[in-house]
């Protein structure tokens, strides 16, 4: 005869038992060729790592700066362009061009 054997938890509660891993307590694993790449990622995953413990108005404040900088080397490299080509804005718009050339006189291929 088959003797039931019954355990008892003595008040833990089964959600303990049972407990899964949420999905940011998983180790995964990725194959990356190249120590470049490999300490670039490991750079990546150390970074968000900190991120965590950083308050959000501070990652906010960073990324804001980040965006501000972003956009004034953009408008500096837009400028430099200008400077180095002030013809390329006459480019842009033909009608600005004469419509007669004044070197008329000149032969059009040498």
């Amino acid at each position: 005869m088959k003797q039931c054997f019954r355990q008892n938890t003595h008040g833990i509660q089964m959600a303990s038992i049972k407990k899964r891993r949420s999905p940011d307590d998983e180790v995964l694993y990725i194959p990356v060729k190249g120590r470049e790449i490999y300490e670039t990622l490991l750079k990546i995953k150390e970074s968000l790592e900190l991120m965590q413990y950083l308050p959000q108005h501070t990652i906010e404040n960073y990324r804001q700066q980040q965006q501000h900088l972003l956009q004034k080397q953009l408008l500096t490299a837009c400028f430099r362009n200008e400077l180095m080509d002030p013809r390329a804005d006459l480019l842009k718009d033909k009608d600005s061009f004469p419509k007669y050339s004044t070197f008329s006189h000149l032969p059009m291929y040498p």
